[in-house]
């Protein structure tokens, strides 16, 4: 018999009222799918729309859906469910007559329409209602959690995912529920079987079928005799296994239950996914299959601007998470949102741990007593919480299961919460949630880990911060840049395994080009009006320079940002935001892809995987810039989280191009899996006579390579100027006069006036400028500088002594930070710098750090930076003997 009708297909639609079924229906449009991506509704563009993508055609209210469906003659009697998987607010309609509703937006909605559907031809409707806030029953400030909200996947009317009528005779299995017991060797099957009937006995047959690698192999088949009551019996069944097969990143291996009720009126199924996985918290670290594992995350933001909604098929999936572990990504966090099976169905395929959130972003989780307690907020967590797990816990995929992100409120109520899942699902890891309390940093007894960007008001976990969290991050605040930063003092407050929460957030310079791309119900007005402002200011032509230099720099402290955590002893991981951009809450792209997951060609897969892999080799140095005949103290770790020990030899080198310099041999060394381990040290002393010169140090050990750059210049006593250069910190009366006299003046300045100068910063700006300016706005406290790195006339004679390329490096650091970039908009076009600052793109002044000019019979030679008091440094005294 058939037992399930596909109702996805061509669909009638009219936009209405809730209450009121359409007498006529004016559209068209295939189902699963939206309103928008179907083009349906007025065109309602907001061309002056920056904090987000644009629906182009936005609706919010009653979409009505309606088809024919004929059902079978073999139904009658029968149970009949329409299910529905991910869609909004709705009620169902047969025959012009109200038979059910849902307000069901993250589990499918399953409606009994058992009375309804008869033998034959039917009319279904189907109302949709995407006004969430208008129910009771809906927590209105869950819509700036990424499930529902415009800045992400937009709250789209529509169904996206499967739709179909499905039969069940009169005893069938309502759910199950599956648990792999490592211990005992033995899957522990909670089902519960619903008889419409009389008490009756009867048999469920239970068919194991295992995957790996691809490859299934059906095994066990158990059946067991049970008793069903009328109503619901709950039947809990244990099924042993010789040799289980388990689950973690390396080997995922998964099992498929099929579970068959039978008895005298016929059959019913369900298909379970299971698997064995031993995840665990033992002290500061989570052990998986009994090795410490170390998390390399990214957060989804639910950003899918082809279609303004998440994927719900597995092949899509396969893809998004496919491109996540081509750069050595292992965990992926589902930032205030939960996916539908697919996702799970493909990280269980590909070995990523998942963490999945309730729709909470910023909300306030209070006790009846306190202040701002919300008795529908606390209702709805706590029944999506049980639906959620009960709908995807079985998933092995499925690895922690937060509140949600930056809340608030009572710990009491987390506690209670996350005890009562608990309760349901032991199988599972637990958090109150993602950076809660981050102005009071405290993690609960309740908590598995500790997902937090400070473990204290001022102990950091992460490179960088917004203006309006500080103390800032040690990339925007150090002098010297150098490799030796770790965490330990941060992580020695915690009790429990830390994750640091959303590193990075170093944002690239938007690319109009991506305009063409958006094809479907999403419009990037953001970037149009970034492309507009360059326009007006003279700058379109250097946009795709601007993007490619800011890109260059995000990979460099990226990979600074990683490496510090790795360099943590007992770090449990971290979650970047992101990989991917993100062109909502102002615009912010901080990925090194692009919003459709495409790379932007800043950095290659295997080149991420060198500082963002299961296993790394790394090094501890003090600085990227020497004096020739320094020497050069090295310390070589390995990050050791893969499936396999490590032995071996390492060695080390210093290249110029493709000449060898030097190289060292160190002793025999050993990485257990699961740890960070130090492999050895050495001392390196740079040649006595060197021009000028970047290098690499190239580090191996077995299969494990990486590779630095450093610089190296003379160790040349600060020269005085030849005869006709004028060197000074200021452009006062004597320097204009040398200036008339035809000589060269070389200004070494920043202490320009506020009004026409910036704030000196070597890191690319935090997430967004204009966001994060207008909360430092609100408290009175000066916000960021706002700029995102240098673009270099690299070929001009300046820089022959002294390397660089056309984007900003170590090098520049000191020069960068110590600097107050000119804004020359008033000079253009007939002034253009020799060294660029990159200015956010809501701003987008022509800013200068080193310029030159003819200025009345001379020549001026201007550098916004105070150099003279940094001659020490060997990069500054360098750049200083190269512009004199």
């Amino acid at each position: 018999m058939q037992t399930q009708l596909d109702l996805q297909g061509t669909w009638q639609v009219s936009l209405g009222e809730r209450d009121r079924l359409p007498t006529h229906y004016t559209d068209k449009m295939l189902l699963p799918g939206t309103t928008e991506t179907a083009g349906i509704g007025s065109f309602a563009l907001n061309e002056d729309e920056t904090e987000h993508l644009s629906r182009i055609r936005p609706y919010t209210g009653a979409a009505w859906y309606q088809r024919e469906v004929d059902i079978p003659s073999s139904w009658e009697g029968q149970h009949i469910f329409l299910e529905l998987e991910r869609s909004k607010f709705t009620s169902i309609w047969v025959d012009g007559r109200q038979v059910s509703t849902s307000d069901e937006t993250i589990v499918p909605q399953r409606h009994d329409l058992s009375d309804s559907l008869t033998a034959g031809k039917h009319i279904l409707a189907i109302c949709v209602d995407n006004d969430l806030e208008q129910s009771p029953a809906f927590p209105s400030c869950l819509m700036r959690g990424h499930q529902y909200s415009d800045h992400t996947q937009t709250n789209w009317n529509g169904i996206i995912g499967y739709m179909q009528l499905s039969v069940h005779s009169q005893r069938y299995i309502a759910s199950a529920k599956v648990m792999g017991n490592v211990k005992e060797k033995l899957f522990e099957i909670s089902a519960e079987i619903h008889n419409a009937g009389d008490p009756c006995t009867a048999a469920i047959i239970i068919e194991l079928e295992h995957v790996h690698s691809g490859e299934k192999h059906h095994q066990l088949k158990k059946q067991t005799e049970v008793f069903l009551t009328h109503g619901l019996t709950n039947v809990d069944l244990r099924m042993p296994i010789e040799e289980p097969d388990h689950w973690d990143e390396f080997s995922p291996a998964y099992y498929n239950l099929l579970m068959t009720l039978h008895h005298s009126e016929g059959i019913s199924t369900q298909t379970i996914r299971a698997a064995f996985k031993d995840q665990m918290v033992q002290g500061k670290q989570i052990h998986v299959n009994g090795y410490p594992i170390f998390l390399r995350g990214t957060v989804d933001c639910a950003i899918f601007p082809q279609t303004g909604y998440a994927p719900t098929s597995v092949c899509a999936w396969l893809n998004v998470l496919g491109i996540m572990k081509d750069y050595g990504i292992n965990h992926y966090r589902f930032h205030s949102w939960c996916p539908t099976h697919a996702a799970f169905e493909a990280a269980d395929q590909l070995g990523i741990y998942l963490q999945v959130e309730l729709p909470n972003f910023a909300t306030c989780f209070a006790s009846p007593e306190d202040a701002g307690h919300e008795p529908v907020l606390n209702r709805f967590l706590h029944d999506q919480a049980h639906k959620i797990l009960r709908e995807f816990g079985s998933h092995p995929s499925f690895f922690l299961f937060a509140t949600g992100n930056e809340m608030t409120g009572n710990r009491e109520c987390y506690r209670a919460l996350m005890r009562e899942c608990r309760a349901y699902r032991s199988d599972i890891l637990y958090t109150q949630g993602a950076n809660n309390f981050l102005e009071d940093p405290l993690c609960i007894a309740e908590d598995d880990c500790w997902i937090i960007m400070r473990t204290s008001k001022t102990d950091n976990i992460r490179a960088s911060f917004s203006h309006n969290d500080i103390p800032l991050g040690h990339l925007q605040t150090q002098e010297n840049p150098c490799t030796m930063q770790t965490y330990d003092n941060a992580l020695a407050l915690s009790p429990l395994p830390l994750i640091a929460h959303e590193i990075g957030q170093f944002q690239t310079y938007p690319n109009p080009r991506e305009i063409e791309d958006y094809s479907g119900p999403l419009y990037p007005t953001a970037l149009m009006r970034t492309k507009d402002a360059l326009e007006q200011k003279g700058l379109l032509p250097y946009c795709d320079d601007f993007v490619r230099s800011s890109g260059k720099l995000v990979v460099d402290c990226y990979r600074e940002d990683i490496e510090a955590l790795l360099r943590t002893e007992g770090m449990t991981g971290f979650q970047l935001l992101g990989l991917q951009d993100f062109p909502g809450q102002g615009t912010a792209m901080v990925g090194i892809l692009d919003s459709f997951f495409q790379s932007k060609n800043l950095i290659t897969p295997a080149k991420w995987q060198q500082f963002c892999s299961t296993q790394v080799v790394l090094a501890k140095f003090s600085s990227y810039t020497y004096f020739a005949g320094d020497n050069i103290e090295i310390e070589l770790l390995v990050s050791n989280y893969g499936a396999h020990d490590l032995y071996g030899a390492p060695t080390i080198e210093i290249w110029c191009d493709s000449l060898c310099l030097m190289q060292q041999a160190l002793p025999f060394a050993s990485a257990p899996r699961g740890a960070l381990h130090t492999i050895g040290t050495c001392t390196l002393t740079l040649p006595a006579e060197m021009d000028a010169t970047e290098l690499a140090l190239r580090i191996s050990f077995e299969e494990l390579q990486t590779s630095y750059p450093l610089w190296v210049y003379p160790n040349d006593p600060i020269m005085q100027p030849p005869e006709g250069i004028v060197i000074s910190s200021s452009l006062s009366l004597a320097e204009q006069n040398a200036l008339r006299e035809g000589k060269t003046v070389v200004v070494f300045s920043a202490n320009a006036a506020a009004e026409c100068s910036v704030e000196g910063f070597y890191t690319p700006d935090f997430w967004c400028w204009p966001m994060f300016a207008k909360l430092c706005d609100g408290k009175g406290i000066p916000s960021a500088p706002g700029t995102m790195g240098l673009l270099i006339e690299a070929d001009h004679p300046l820089f022959e002594h002294f390397p660089t390329h056309s984007y900003a490096q170590w090098q520049w650091h000191a020069i960068s930070y110590h600097s107050r970039p000119l804004i020359t908009d008033s000079f253009l076009p007939s002034v253009k710098p020799i060294v660029r600052v990159i200015d956010n793109f809501t701003r987008n002044h022509n800013l200068a750090l080193v310029l030159e000019a003819n200025v009345e019979s001379g020549k001026l030679l201007l550098i916004a930076s105070d150099v003279l008091s940094h001659l020490d440094k060997p990069n500054v005294r360098a750049f200083y003997h190269a512009a004199v």
